[in-house]
């Protein structure tokens, strides 16, 4: 049988199916390799760098990185050579990648200053803002850092819109799962949010005490998990 090469994580996983005898490919998610762990519990799982930083950088990147995939008993180097790769990635991103990025984009958002919705819009600029970060291989999950490294109040504005959006669609997905074992119907689950959203008649809403209401939670604690640096 033909054998070649892949640059897979050590759990992917490759079946041919008994009837139709055709190649199927399952466990992909770790397919890119990881930042730096930030200290969340299993980060080197989901905290990944994006394929446009990964295609161009310049040594290739193991997926393996800081999880046991990769630890060869026999070579610790292997496994120590790796993540020093890895540690050298995550820097040339935070260091470099970014502030070049935000340079470009100081420039760019200059030209919307007082005529946001007149030009594009102002959902089409939050959109076009998230398709920029990544066409520069910048995770969404580092809008807190941009955000720090940033004196301009538009963008700044953009970011932490964006961070606060996306925080609201979190929660609300993660409500919409545990009330639907209890049979609420989904358009009663989403306008009750958005009333206490929008309304907050006890004021508890945006408060940071999660626990005195079904749809209260700290949003403050929520952006600086997800987005750290995101109020700074």
């Amino acid at each position: 049988p033909h054998r070649c090469l892949l640059a897979a994580p050590g759990d992917i996983e490759g079946h041919r199916g008994t009837t139709d005898r055709r190649f199927y490919v399952l466990d992909t998610a770790r397919v890119f390799p990881p930042q730096v762990p930030t200290g969340q519990k299993g980060g080197f799982l989901y905290q990944l760098l994006r394929p446009e930083f990964v295609k161009y950088h310049a040594v290739p990147l193991c997926s393996d990185a800081f999880c046991g995939w990769g630890n060869d008993p026999q070579d610790r180097s292997m496994i120590d050579s790796h993540n020093s790769e890895i540690r050298q990635a995550t820097k040339l991103l935070g260091r470099k990648i970014i502030p070049a990025f935000l340079k470009n984009l100081d420039t760019t958002s200059s030209m919307y200053q007082g005529k946001d919705r007149q030009m594009i819009g102002i959902a089409e600029s939050y959109r076009m803002l998230v398709i920029e970060m990544h066409r520069w291989g910048i995770n969404v999950r580092l809008m807190g850092r941009i955000r720090t490294l940033t004196d301009n109040p538009i963008l700044k504005r953009w970011l932490l819109t964006e961070m606060v959006a996306r925080v609201l669609k979190n929660e609300l997905r993660n409500l919409l799962r545990a009330q639907r074992q209890k049979h609420q119907t989904a358009d009663v689950i989403i306008c009750r949010f958005l009333h206490h959203m929008l309304t907050d008649p006890s004021g508890t809403f945006w408060g940071d005490d999660s626990q005195q209401h079904l749809y209260s939670f700290s949003i403050k604690e929520r952006l600086q998990t997800r987005f750290p640096g995101a109020l700074t």
